[in-house]
């Protein structure tokens, strides 16, 4: 009896591992002023005001992220920029080891 609870825990430990937990939620990105362009490691997701689905992916990789349907490693950083009338970019850096989602992101783009 005790060989087959033993074996059912593990069972089922292996497959929490397998599938992964998610934490995600629907993020909103904003800015001041609006319409700086918002950009993961490269990939765009597009310009403020904007919602952003972020989670926390382990079927993925071990503390990783999901942005927006993109796998990134542990630790990310979102980027906005904005062009006119001069070019200005801030930068929020976020940590799957340390970091809980927010319910917002804003960047302030004022010079």
């Amino acid at each position: 009896m005790k060989i087959r609870l033993a074996w059912a825990i593990l069972i089922l430990l292996s497959a929490l591992l397998i599938v992964g937990c998610d934490e995600s939620k629907e993020v909103r990105i904003t800015s001041n002023p609006s319409g700086a362009e918002i950009s993961v490691d490269n990939v765009k997701l597009g310009k403020t005001p904007l919602s952003v689905k972020i989670g926390k992916d382990t079927a993925f990789a071990l503390n990783s992220w999901n942005v927006g349907g993109n796998h990134f490693n542990n630790i990310v950083t979102l980027t906005a920029t904005i062009t006119s009338p001069e070019k200005i970019v801030r930068t929020k850096t976020f940590d799957a080891n340390n970091t809980s989602i927010p319910d917002e992101i804003f960047f302030d783009m004022k010079p």
